[in-house]
Protein backbone atom coordinates (compact mmCIF):
# COMPACT_ATOMS: atom_id res chain seq x y z
CA UNK A 1 0.00 0.00 0.00
CA UNK A 2 2.84 2.40 0.76
CA UNK A 3 4.25 1.64 -2.63
CA UNK A 4 0.90 2.34 -4.25
CA UNK A 5 0.63 5.68 -2.42
CA UNK A 6 4.19 6.49 -3.50
CA UNK A 7 3.32 5.64 -7.09
CA UNK A 8 0.16 7.76 -6.90
CA UNK A 9 2.12 10.69 -5.44
CA UNK A 10 4.74 10.23 -8.14
CA UNK A 11 2.03 10.20 -10.82
CA UNK A 12 0.44 13.35 -9.36
CA UNK A 13 3.81 15.10 -9.24
CA UNK A 14 4.65 14.04 -12.81
CA UNK A 15 1.15 15.09 -13.99
CA UNK A 16 1.54 18.49 -12.32
CA UNK A 17 4.99 18.86 -13.79
CA UNK A 18 3.64 18.00 -17.25
CA UNK A 19 0.73 20.42 -16.76
CA UNK A 20 3.17 23.22 -15.87
CA UNK A 21 5.80 22.23 -18.43
CA UNK A 22 3.45 22.18 -21.45
CA UNK A 23 2.53 25.90 -21.22
CA UNK A 24 6.16 26.74 -20.44
CA UNK A 25 7.32 24.80 -23.50
CA UNK A 26 4.63 26.48 -25.65
CA UNK A 27 5.68 29.91 -24.36
CA UNK A 28 9.32 29.05 -24.92
CA UNK A 29 8.49 28.05 -28.49
CA UNK A 30 6.69 31.39 -29.05
CA UNK A 31 9.65 33.27 -27.59
CA UNK A 32 12.06 31.41 -29.87
CA UNK A 33 9.84 32.19 -32.89
CA UNK A 34 9.76 35.89 -31.94
CA UNK A 35 13.52 35.88 -31.42
CA UNK A 36 13.96 34.35 -34.90
CA UNK A 37 11.74 37.06 -36.42
CA UNK A 38 13.70 39.74 -34.58
CA UNK A 39 16.98 38.27 -35.85
CA UNK A 40 15.70 38.19 -39.45
CA UNK A 41 14.53 41.81 -39.18
CA UNK A 42 17.78 42.89 -37.57
CA UNK A 43 19.75 41.01 -40.22
CA UNK A 44 17.93 42.93 -42.99
CA UNK A 45 18.57 46.24 -41.20
CA UNK A 46 22.21 45.34 -40.62
CA UNK A 47 22.69 44.37 -44.25
CA UNK A 48 21.36 47.73 -45.48
CA UNK A 49 23.38 49.57 -42.82
CA UNK A 50 26.55 47.71 -43.86
CA UNK A 51 25.92 48.66 -47.51
CA UNK A 52 25.57 52.32 -46.48
CA UNK A 53 28.75 52.14 -44.38
CA UNK A 54 30.65 50.57 -47.29
CA UNK A 55 29.38 53.29 -49.63
CA UNK A 56 30.37 55.98 -47.14
CA UNK A 57 33.82 54.45 -46.73
CA UNK A 58 34.26 54.40 -50.51
CA UNK A 59 33.29 58.08 -50.65
CA UNK A 60 35.69 58.94 -47.82
CA UNK A 61 38.45 56.97 -49.54
CA UNK A 62 37.77 58.87 -52.78
CA UNK A 63 37.88 62.21 -50.97
CA UNK A 64 41.11 61.20 -49.24
CA UNK A 65 42.65 60.24 -52.59
CA UNK A 66 41.64 63.61 -54.06
CA UNK A 67 43.06 65.47 -51.05
CA UNK A 68 46.30 63.52 -51.38
CA UNK A 69 46.46 64.36 -55.10
CA UNK A 70 45.85 68.06 -54.42
CA UNK A 71 48.48 68.01 -51.68
CA UNK A 72 50.92 66.37 -54.07
CA UNK A 73 50.10 68.96 -56.74
CA UNK A 74 50.59 71.81 -54.27
CA UNK A 75 53.91 70.32 -53.21
CA UNK A 76 54.95 70.11 -56.86
CA UNK A 77 53.90 73.71 -57.52
CA UNK A 78 55.68 74.85 -54.38
CA UNK A 79 58.83 73.07 -55.49
CA UNK A 80 58.53 74.67 -58.92
CA UNK A 81 58.10 78.13 -57.41
CA UNK A 82 61.10 77.52 -55.19
CA UNK A 83 63.12 76.56 -58.26
CA UNK A 84 61.98 79.69 -60.10
CA UNK A 85 62.91 81.85 -57.10
CA UNK A 86 66.37 80.26 -57.04
CA UNK A 87 66.78 80.86 -60.77
CA UNK A 88 65.68 84.50 -60.35
CA UNK A 89 68.27 85.01 -57.60
CA UNK A 90 70.97 83.57 -59.83
CA UNK A 91 69.85 85.73 -62.76
CA UNK A 92 69.83 88.81 -60.53
CA UNK A 93 73.39 88.05 -59.38
CA UNK A 94 74.56 87.68 -62.97
CA UNK A 95 72.82 90.91 -63.98
CA UNK A 96 74.43 92.73 -61.06
CA UNK A 97 77.86 91.50 -62.20
CA UNK A 98 77.14 92.64 -65.76
CA UNK A 99 75.93 96.06 -64.54
CA UNK A 100 79.09 96.46 -62.42
CA UNK A 101 81.29 95.57 -65.39
CA UNK A 102 79.35 97.87 -67.73
CA UNK A 103 79.50 100.63 -65.14
CA UNK A 104 83.27 100.27 -65.06
CA UNK A 105 83.42 100.26 -68.85
CA UNK A 106 81.14 103.27 -69.11
CA UNK A 107 83.23 105.11 -66.54
CA UNK A 108 86.27 104.39 -68.70
CA UNK A 109 84.43 105.42 -71.86
CA UNK A 110 83.22 108.60 -70.11
CA UNK A 111 86.76 109.43 -69.04
CA UNK A 112 87.98 108.72 -72.56
CA UNK A 113 85.34 110.96 -74.09
CA UNK A 114 86.13 113.66 -71.55
CA UNK A 115 89.78 113.45 -72.49
CA UNK A 116 88.95 113.43 -76.22
CA UNK A 117 86.71 116.47 -75.88
CA UNK A 118 89.28 118.27 -73.76
CA UNK A 119 91.97 117.62 -76.38
CA UNK A 120 89.59 118.55 -79.17
CA UNK A 121 88.61 121.79 -77.47
CA UNK A 122 92.23 122.60 -76.72
CA UNK A 123 93.15 121.92 -80.34
CA UNK A 124 90.32 124.05 -81.59
CA UNK A 125 91.39 126.88 -79.29
CA UNK A 126 94.89 126.48 -80.34
CA UNK A 127 96.16 125.59 -76.85
CA UNK A 128 98.48 122.76 -77.47
CA UNK A 129 100.51 121.51 -74.67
Amino acid sequence: MIIEIGIIILCVVVSMAVIFLIPAIIELRRTIAQANELMKSTEKDLASTLKEVESTLRSVRGITDKVNQVTSDVTGVSGGISGVAHDLRETTRHLEKIVRRLSGHFSGIKAAFSAIFAVLINNLRGDRK
